[in-house]
């Protein structure tokens, strides 16, 4: 049992690293956006195998990533459905899957058929939570865009899941400096990182019950290089290395050039070395608020990623000169917006 009754331990990021960190118990029940967790509150405990682990590590992520996207919502901040958002953090049902459905953030577990001593749990996973927490917040950002829509609405929904889950990452101080070293020995921030690769434990699990749900080295890896194509031109395609029209495939486009982007604007911003954490998470709370500033009022439209990056680029301009630049470069190389616009 932990020392401190006022701090748990949780995972800094993912539990494939092992690695842990201390945080402030979180309020689950503070407002603005709160949450409902089923009772009884568990005590606190470091046993990364136990249950009670396990609800703190989802009661911390999702307070912790709701924290950071309430100054983006309208006052007075609140979900969709109200004040308060209802978790389920771990179902009785084996089944390798989570869900927000409009009400709800629901989280199971589940193991491979070839390794059924390995359970992983989606609710133990920062990445996860804080992607299902991202379906929260579009949600209540815009309420108009979360009845189904078309092949890019559709993916854009997972593509902002996943940019939530690697933003919310960037607010752990601890994480920045595993992310800074692991990067600066690499020479660039653009690379394939603990980063950028979301969900690494509950991807190898997926991967190796559903091949073509999850990328070779994680659920989904926002270093990519896939380009926009429409989605008419690729309806048959299947495999996990290749753009298909499954929303959680064809997301990787909008969130490969989002990453790219972002890679971008921290390079900018990071000139002084000995401010670089600081840096990282102040790029990381701009690029926030243009992608909330860019879906907020945006329209239900075939065209969507395209819709949004327009918007992205034109808020990006409120925050620092050079972010336009960085942004019409990137959606433009990666086919998401038409050349003209350069």
């Amino acid at each position: 049992m932990p020392g401190n009754a006022n701090m748990v331990t949780v995972w800094e990021k993912d539990p494939s690293s092992g690695r842990t960190r201390q945080a402030p118990k979180p309020d689950v029940n503070k407002l603005p956006l709160g949450f409902y967790f089923p009772p009884p509150e568990p005590p606190v405990s470091d046993d990364t195998d136990s249950e009670d682990f396990r609800y703190w590590v989802a009661a911390e992520a999702l307070r912790r990533g709701a924290d950071f996207w309430t100054p983006c919502l309208a006052p007075p901040p609140k979900w969709a459905p109200g004040n308060t958002l209802q978790v389920r953090p771990d179902t009785i049902y084996d089944d390798l899957n989570s869900d927000y459905d409009g009400a709800v953030l629901t989280f199971s577990h589940g193991s491979a058929p070839a390794n059924p001593g390995l359970v992983v749990y989606a609710g133990a996973t920062p990445d996860i939570l804080c992607h299902e927490l991202g379906h929260a917040v579009l949600h209540a950002l815009n309420i108009n865009l979360w009845p189904p829509g078309g092949t890019e609405l559709e993916a854009f929904k997972e593509s902002f899941g996943d940019m939530s889950a690697i933003l919310c990452a960037l607010q752990v101080s601890e994480f920045r400096d595993t992310l800074l070293a692991e990067t600066q020995a690499a020479g660039n921030f653009w690379i394939s990182s603990s980063l950028s690769r979301v969900a690494e434990q509950f991807g190898k699990v997926v991967r190796a019950v559903a091949p073509e749900d999850a990328d070779k080295d994680c659920l989904r890896n926002a270093w990519n290089h896939h380009n926009y194509e429409a989605p008419a031109t690729i309806a048959n395609r299947q495999g996990p290395d290749v753009l298909t029209v499954s929303s959680h495939s064809f997301s990787r486009v909008f969130t490969g050039a989002f990453y790219e982007a972002f890679a971008a604007m921290f390079t900018a911003r990071a000139a002084n070395k000995a401010t670089r954490s600081l840096e990282l998470q102040i790029a990381s709370t701009h690029m926030r608020d243009i992608l909330a500033a860019s879906v907020v009022n945006a329209q239900r439209r075939d065209d969507f990623f395209a819709h949004v990056a327009a918007r992205m680029v034109d808020a990006s301009a409120g925050k620092d000169a050079s972010y336009p630049a960085i942004f019409t470069d990137v959606f433009t190389r990666r086919s998401i917006l038409p050349g003209a616009i350069a």
